[in-house]
């Protein structure tokens, strides 16, 4: 929390063009207009299915094109009014910037309908992260998400350290165990890297029961 700083003020520009544009992407109204629309393409996303008739393809892919549309619009409003300087220097208007970039490959026909097309177009899906941006209450967990990540580092690291003193237990004590219901050829403590992802997929809850009860059975391999 040390290392946050205030968000500076933002410069009214002297251009009367520009001052008027910038009066209009400040204004609340303007920032709760655009997150009905993220909203509004979220819930479009999740009405796309593969089989579908044709009339409500149609729709979709027009009402795809209007969305992308407002977005490319709102990213050259904000750039106009606050200039590139002023607009790059925050990290979210960063972040919707490449968000837009991402999607328009995305529009191109061409690309609609092969893979690269639909990899492209799960940037239109990132654009539910900037509700992040709207709501304090989100932005305050984000943010504080953010500043724990090097504790979060130190957690891993220890964690990982448990890992690596129960691999070695596990290849001492259990080597030898012979092959049942749940320790197999991919699940089993015979070599040190097994044994890691083997606790691995313990950890997940992933039948960690029948790994126990095989390795209590404590029968060798021949």
């Amino acid at each position: 929390m040390l290392r946050s700083r205030p968000r500076p003020m933002l410069k009214t520009p002297k251009s009367a063009f520009r001052r008027f544009i910038f009066r209009i992407v400040t204004r609340p109204a303007f920032d709760y207009t655009i997150l009905a629309m993220i909203l509004l393409n979220v819930a479009l996303l999740g009405t796309s299915t593969v089989f579908r008739p044709n009339i409500q393809a149609f729709i979709v892919v027009a009402l795809g094109y209007f969305f992308s549309g407002v977005f490319i619009l709102e990213a050259l409003l904000k750039i106009i009014a606050l200039g590139p300087k002023q607009y790059f220097r925050d990290g979210w208007n960063t972040f919707d910037f490449i968000i837009v970039l991402g999607s328009l490959p995305g529009l191109v026909p061409e690309l609609r309908d092969v893979r690269a097309g639909s990899v492209l177009r799960i940037f239109r899906i990132a654009r539910l992260f900037r509700i992040v941006r709207s709501a304090k209450g989100l932005r305050r967990l984000f943010e504080t998400l953010l500043f724990s990540l090097p504790s979060l580092a130190n957690i891993g690291g220890l964690l990982l350290l448990v890992f690596v003193v129960f691999a070695i237990l596990g290849v001492n004590f259990f080597w030898n165990v012979k092959h049942g219901d749940m320790v197999t050829d991919y699940a089993n403590f015979q070599t040190f890297g097994v044994a890691m992802l083997t606790l691995f997929r313990m950890t997940t809850g992933e039948d960690w029961n029948g790994i126990m009860h095989d390795c209590m059975r404590g029968q060798c391999r021949v």
